[in-house]
């Protein structure tokens, strides 16, 4: 169903508002004018969402930050109104077909590459209705075989849960029944089991003996020994020095002090000289090297205390106490082991007291080392406990190794034994008892019903496929033939070969290649590599757009139901030459006689006037898309032919006006710019030989003034003539350059402008 008038469009795109103004009436062949930026793609998307009544198209474009929503109303034939709000459409068309850059992403290219979609959206366009639903039904089918495959799977997996593996679900499917399974079973597990027993045992560990470090003997060395070498004298000054004014620490604190005297003696405190104090020098006596090697000893003493007797020390026994009491236990079944078991509480109870006791009792050194420590009950008993636990855990070691001697034994009488058959033997017994259970019957039966289905889907969807193999060939060859038919009428210098239909993942989709020079080039895609020939490379800008064209005229040719159809081409010539322009023009006035009407929209004013300049007034309407105030639009009438006219035509009329209906202020001096256009389109229509497109009034002037004596430019004008231009000249020159001043003198334009009117004239 043609459309008859777009009534309004609000909040889409540019469009706060798009009124119809004027009789703007769609006919057969109507052709819509619009700067860029005006909204003709926004039309075009409209259109497209009438067609297929997707909103989509139009909430794209929803203006943002309109107080409501969009709304569109078009007239279609025989006065049906289709409108649009709240995000549908009241009625629909589906007779319209639309070339824009929509229908390009789509079905044939985006951006520098074809893609998967465009090829299978290219293939739905181009093979027709009986193709598409044989290819509708091999995705039917395919979607068919897919589902079986999946319930299939399902049975599968539900049967697996009731196999014994490592038995294979097809061994289990084929395995029959058999009387006395339930008794084979059991001989056979009878046998297994003392096979694998003997197995079991030879993998059993061996009890590990027990390691448990003794005391460092340097620590309770050190705890006894006093530095004796120190003189009596310098022992009793620090001595009495010590309790008088220190704590218990104040002889380490001494020491540590005396290593801050540098080389003046000067004291660390105060700065001033100890040199003839005596109790200092006692210090450095008292401090000696022996007394020092002594503290060293004290602190190698309590490091060998942490480290021997560390936690991680601990942990080793204790784990391999708890390792040889679980041993213990795994062997219970075939011998009694509980000689060897032993605990480790005691140990560690003694071991922990006895660190405590050697750290405190090295603390106490430390801080007077040159006292030899007294008798330390409590170490000595802590040191005492600790032995006797050592010994009492270490003499475990013999029931250890009686232990171990009949694990020995035990592994050594352990046969070794072939159970592979066995195994597999009683694993089908089990497995075929499975079988004949009620619900794996028919699970099983559910199973091969499932299957058989499938390879019926699989052989309908082969048989389908080669049908539409041999169908769509066909239609794409020809398709092709024709494509090529159309490239080579535009003049391109490519063609397209190796049209053919592909399904890759399944789906169903066509394929072709670029031909330049005779060589076929792969289409490609984004994953292409750099420096592969490809249709990013192989094709101009230009080529693109005519092989986008091309494939959609084609696609109308094999259309029968093209008469009752609306085509609408928006901007068909985008990065067109002017030879392909020229043909385009032809094509669209041939398809307007065979299509119910054609919507051509575009910015090329000259295009459009060549369109109706070809076509039969009574068939043609023109209008144009007029910016009003913000964001409101017109769509009009408009008069190709005025806006057509050469700009001295244009400016001729310009002039005309201005002295018939003056000009409002402000407009004086474009009046006045189109003095000197007029006149240069004069001149150049009457002297074409002599003045140039590119030339200027001054420049003609000067030929005349140097025209040689009975030359034609001579004879041709007159004296009086060339001084008229002359003046003229001189007056509309000062308004040709930008910043030339305003004209203020609207009696002396319009005499001016009748002088010039005059002159064209004659």
């Amino acid at each position: 169903m043609p459309i008859q008038k777009i009534i309004k469009v609000e909040n889409v795109g540019r469009f706060e508002k798009l009124a119809a103004a004027g009789d703007v009436t769609f006919r057969e062949l109507s052709l819509i004018y619009g700067l860029n930026g005006r909204g003709k793609t926004t039309l075009a998307g409209l259109l497209r969402s009438l067609a297929t009544g997707n909103p989509a198209y139009v909430a794209e474009r929803e203006r943002l930050g309109a107080e409501s929503g969009a709304r569109v109303e078009i007239l279609l034939a025989r006065g049906v109104p289709a409108k649009f709000s709240d995000g549908t459409w009241s009625v629909t068309e589906s007779n319209i077909e639309i070339f824009d850059t929509t229908f390009v992403s789509e079905n044939v290219y985006a951006g520098d590459h074809v893609g998967s979609e465009h090829r299978r959206n290219l293939y739905e366009v181009v093979v027709g209705a009986a193709a598409v639903n044989l290819a509708k039904q091999q995705n039917d089918l395919d979607g068919a075989q897919r589902l079986a495959g999946k319930e299939i799977s399902t049975f599968e997996e539900q049967l697996r849960e009731f196999i014994q593996a490592p038995f294979g679900l097809e061994e289990f499917i084929a395995l029959t029944p058999e009387e006395g399974v339930d008794e084979a079973i059991k001989a056979a597990t009878t046998k297994l089991s003392s096979v694998r027993k003997s197995k079991e045992v030879l993998a059993r560990r061996e009890l590990a003996e027990l390691e448990v470090p003794d005391l460092p003997g340097q620590a309770l060395d050190v705890l006894r020994v006093s530095v004796r070498q120190i003189s009596e004298e310098a022992q009793e000054a620090v001595r009495e020095h010590i309790d008088r004014r220190l704590d218990n620490g104040g002889e380490r604190w001494l020491q540590q002090g005396l290593q801050y005297l540098d080389d003046q003696n000067a004291c660390p405190f105060c700065a001033q000289s100890v040199d003839n104090v005596s109790l200092v020098a006692s210090y450095s006596d008292y401090f000696s090297n022996i007394y020092t090697e002594h503290v060293v000893a004290l602190e190698r003493a309590r490091n060998a205390v942490n480290h021997r007797l560390g936690d991680d020390a601990l942990q080793g026994i204790q784990k391999r106490v708890l390792s040889n009491m679980g041993t213990i236990q795994g062997w219970s079944d075939l011998a009694d082991l509980s000689d060897a078991a032993c605990e480790s509480d005691e140990l560690e109870g003694a071991w922990r007291h006895v660190k405590e006791r050697l750290l405190e009792a090295l603390q106490r050194k430390l801080a007077e080392p040159s006292r030899a420590q007294g008798e330390d009950a409590a170490l000595t008993a802590a040191v005492q406990d600790f032995e006797d636990a050592r010994d009492q855990l270490l003499a475990k070691n013999e029931s250890i190794k009686v232990a171990n001697q009949q694990i020995g034994a035990l592994k050594k009488q352990a046969a070794s034994q072939d159970e592979e058959a066995l195994e597999h033997e009683l694993r089908r017994l089990r497995n075929t008892q499975i079988r004949q259970k009620p619900e794996v019957k028919t699970l099983s039966q559910a199973l091969a019903k499932a299957r058989a289905e499938r390879k019926e889907i699989a052989e309908k969807k082969m048989q389908a496929k080669a049908d539409l193999e041999q169908m769509a060939k066909a239609v794409l060859q020809e398709h092709e033939v024709a494509i090529n038919q159309y490239l080579a009428k535009f003049g391109a210098s490519f063609s397209i070969t190796g049209t053919k239909p592909s399904w890759p993942g399944g789906k169903t989709s066509s394929t072709y290649q670029i031909q330049i020079n005779g060589h076929p080039v792969d289409l490609g895609d984004n994953r292409t590599p750099l420096g592969t020939p490809c249709f990013r490379t192989a094709l101009s800008a230009g080529d693109k757009s005519t092989l986008a064209l091309a494939f959609f005229l084609a696609r109308l040719d094999r259309d029968p139901a093209l008469k009752d159809k609306v085509v609408v081409l928006d901007d068909p010539l985008s990065s067109l030459d002017e030879f392909r322009r020229a043909h385009t023009q032809q094509l669209i006035c041939d398809l307007a006689d065979r299509a119910a009407q054609v919507i051509v929209l575009s910015h090329d004013a000259f295009f459009l006037k060549r369109l109706c300049d070809a076509s039969e007034g009574g068939r043609v309407k023109v209008m144009h898309i007029v910016r009003g105030k913000k964001d409101n639009f017109r769509l009009e009438p408009w008069d190709v032919h005025r806006d057509c006219r050469p700009d001295s035509q244009q400016a001729y009329f310009t002039i005309q006006t201005y002295l018939a209906e003056g000009a409002p202020e402000g407009e004086l001096r474009t009046v006045a710019k189109e003095l000197r256009i007029c006149l240069e389109g004069s001149l150049r229509a009457r002297f074409p030989a002599d003045f140039g497109e590119q030339g200027m009034v001054g420049e003609f002037l000067k030929k005349l003034r140097e025209a040689p004596e009975g030359s034609h430019l001579a004879e041709s004008v007159e004296a009086e003539e060339l001084a008229e231009l002359e003046a003229l000249n001189e007056y509309a020159k000062q308004f040709h350059h930008p910043g030339a001043p305003p004209v203020t003198n609207d009696d002396e334009l319009r005499t001016f402008a009748e002088r010039t009117l005059a002159f064209v004239h004659r």
